[in-house]
């Protein structure tokens, strides 16, 4: 089942994408869809990053990963 707050995240991030193509459209610096592209792109590299570095912090110390991850989820 996929989580609420990955659908929070999507439409948030897809009414962003919304907003900048019409404030773009209106300036004329921009065609239509390429703000959309440019937007994904940069949020597919952000959401990469931050994958590399939980990867790379799980791997230095997984006992405190873990642990912030079970804090974070038990909401302590």
């Amino acid at each position: 089942m996929i989580h609420p707050g990955t659908i929070i995240f999507i439409l948030f991030n897809c009414i962003i994408a919304v907003g900048l193509n019409v404030l773009i459209n209106w300036t004329g610096l921009l065609d239509n869809g390429e703000v959309f592209a440019l937007y994904f792109v940069l949020l597919a590299a952000k959401v990469q990053n931050s994958q590399y570095q939980f990867t790379k912090a799980y791997k230095e110390n997984p006992q405190l990963v873990e642990q912030i991850l079970r804090s974070q989820l038990l909401d302590e």
